[in-house]
């Protein structure tokens, strides 16, 4: 049977100083298993949507909402934390997706990270979960589309369904034809 520490070392996780040994040699292993974990840990959380895809750099609902006005567009904001795994998997799957720059590019599209997310809720709801989609008519209001689970209105956990909502946008907006 393997031990807790002999787990932990499988796993990457440094012990400082090892237990039961505390010879110059494991506390090297350490060190390194360290080093890697938070290199690990830095490289996870750099992960972003890709360059070329339309976001302003606005994360206020107000500049959000000017900026909508201001280009005559619906709009579409992802709200995401720089350590949350379905966020990076959203970010995975928005990159992925080849059609994506297209449909986007009739939007304007907002990145929300980190704690500017917390003013991003939709009216009489306590979106406390991540990520969250929120889309905007061309007036820059809330407009209620929702995500595959009915359970989580604004959570979508792919570009998929992300594509889906922003489909139906437009063709209730009366731009099928862009589609």
């Amino acid at each position: 049977a393997f031990s807790q520490i002999a787990i932990w070392r499988f796993l990457g996780i440094a012990l400082w100083p090892c237990v039961p040994c505390a010879t110059l040699l494991c506390m090297k292993t350490c060190m390194l298993n360290t080093l890697a974990l938070l290199a690990t840990v830095l490289c996870v959380q750099a992960d972003e949507f890709r360059e070329d895809l339309p976001f302003i750099t606005a994360a206020s609902i107000a500049d959000v909402k000017a900026e909508v006005q201001a280009q005559k567009k619906p709009g579409i904001v992802f709200v995401t934390q720089p350590w949350c795994g379905a966020c990076k998997g959203l970010k995975k799957s928005v990159n992925d997706a080849s059609d994506i720059p297209e449909l986007l590019s009739k939007f304007v599209v907002a990145h929300v990270a980190g704690d500017d997310g917390a003013q991003w809720q939709y009216p009489g709801e306590n979106d406390g979960y991540i990520p969250r989609v929120y889309f905007l008519d061309v007036a820059g209001n809330l407009v209620d589309q929702k995500g595959p689970n009915a359970n989580y209105g604004r959570f979508f956990p792919s570009a998929d369904s992300v594509k889906d909502a922003a489909k139906r946008m437009l063709t209730a907006a009366g731009h099928a034809e862009e589609l």
